[in-house]
Order: structure tokens, then C-alpha cells, then sequence
């Protein structure tokens, strides 16, 4: 984790151009420098195959698994997430649309509407059968 933390540091850094390759070699992590990010952001498992855009705008004290998709839809429109808002692995956020605050955004959810505070969203998926022998 140590390795990860200063990486991340440093890519976030205007100093000598920051280290987003070696987040993207390493942990197929991309953050750009553009993305606004509020305070205390925590990426779980290293931020492992997380895509942000260079356009979304991140709250304060935001917590984000693994594998999770932030980004744009129709241009460069992306999204705006609150403050003290949790995303499951695997979800996909996309488009001009803003998460509320405290919200949770669960595993594998994907979100196109806007979502509003102090809401838990998961998507109903039914597991189906599509052959058997």
C-alpha cells in the first residue's frame, strides 16, 4: 500500500509531471490530473482497473472499490459525485448527472440518472439460465 500511496501522491502532484503511467502500468488505475478531487478520497484494492474522467468532479470522503467506471456521456460531460459517498466494484457511472450526498452506489450498479441524497441504489438483475446440457 505504501508503494500505491506515494504513487498516487505523485501523479496527483504538478511536480516533475506526476506518476498516472505508473498508476496505469501497475494498477490499470487511471486518474488524470484534471479530476477534481475532494478531500479524504479512499480507492480500495489500489484503485485496481478504476476509470476516471479527466472531467468528473469527486466530494469529500468518497470511498471506491475496485473496478469502478466514473465517465462521460454525449461529450464531455461527466459526472458530479457528493460528499460521503460510497461505489461499489464494479459500477458505472456515466454522464452529466450528480450523485447526492451520503449516497451508496452498490456492486455492479450502473448509473445514468441522477441520484439523490442518502440513497442506496443497486441494480435488480435476476441471474438467468441461458443454457444447459
Amino acid at each position: 500500500m505504501l508503494l500505491f500511496n506515494l504513487i498516487y501522491r505523485w501523479a496527483r502532484s504538478s511536480i516533475l509531471g506526476g506518476g498516472g503511467f505508473l498508476l496505469r502500468l501497475l494498477y490499470s488505475f487511471d486518474l488524470p490530473r484534471e479530476v477534481q478531487l475532494g478531500k479524504n478520497i479512499k480507492f480500495y484494492h489500489k484503485g485496481l482497473g478504476t476509470v476516471i474522467s479527466p472531467f468528473a468532479i469527486l466530494g469529500d470522503e468518497v470511498k471506491i472499490q475496485h473496478h469502478v467506471t466514473i465517465g462521460i456521456k454525449d461529450g464531455n460531460r461527466a459526472p458530479k459525485i457528493g460528499n460521503n459517498v460510497y461505489i461499489g466494484a464494479h459500477a458505472i457511472i456515466l454522464g452529466d448527472i450528480t450523485i447526492g450526498d451520503n449516497a451508496v452506489i452498490g456492486a455492479g450498479t450502473i448509473v445514468l440518472n441522477d441520484v439523490e441524497p442518502n440513497t442506496i441504489c443497486v441494480n435488480d438483475v435476476k441471474m438467468r439460465t441461458i443454457y444447459h446440457q
